[in-house]
């Protein structure tokens, strides 16, 4: 199977990408094959996945994580990080990146699970319900995204997102100045770090 010549041809729009990937490669296939050119390889199960919280986008007015976080499962994939094998540099560049494309944008914090974790979770028929692929992209080589593996129903999307709340322990973020020590916050220009 070329999972990088699917992940290159299947368009980037809304449900499009994840219904293609899912009907040409099902039941998660893609994960024993790179789908980046990026990518140094496929996504371990002992992995850490970092989801990286970002307001005005993932927090409401109180400060919460909004249940919306990990939505793009459903549409084009959620994007996370590969917490060991990005470095620290790769991680300040992304992070500086997503935060200076709006003047409204806070880091706020970040969500880690294993991957294995989040492959456990399954489906009403105890299937796979959501795959973990390595999606590098050039500038970004620890860029992965979670997928859900199946169509869901409307109604059980609630209790899938939900899941994945728990499995990343959303209870818990990491604070940027504790997340890696924090290395990466210091190292943001000061008009980044508003809080």
């Amino acid at each position: 199977m070329d999972c990088q010549k699917l992940n290159q041809d299947i368009e980037n729009n809304g449900a499009v990408r994840i219904d293609g990937i899912n009907q040409a490669a099902p039941d998660c296939i893609c994960e024993k094959y790179r789908m980046s050119q990026f990518s140094p390889n496929t996504v371990d199960n002992s992995e850490n996945l970092a989801r990286f919280i970002f307001s005005p986008i993932h927090v409401d007015r109180k400060g919460r994580i909004k249940p919306s976080i990990f939505s793009q499962i459903f549409t084009t994939g959620c994007s996370i990080q590969r917490d060991g094998i990005a470095t620290s540099n790769e991680l300040i560049d992304f992070t500086q990146k997503f935060l200076s494309g709006d003047d409204n944008r806070l880091w706020k914090g970040v969500l880690i699970a294993k991957s294995e974790t989040v492959r456990k979770i399954v489906n009403s028929l105890k299937n796979q319900a959501i795959c973990v692929y390595d999606t590098a992209e050039m500038d970004n080589p620890a860029h992965a995204e979670m997928m859900i593996s199946y169509n869901i129903a409307e109604t059980d999307r609630a209790e899938l997102t939900a899941r994945l709340y728990e499995v990343f322990d959303n209870q818990n973020p990491i604070s940027p100045e504790k997340y890696r020590n924090g290395e990466i916050w210091q190292e943001l220009p000061s008009d980044l770090k508003r809080s």
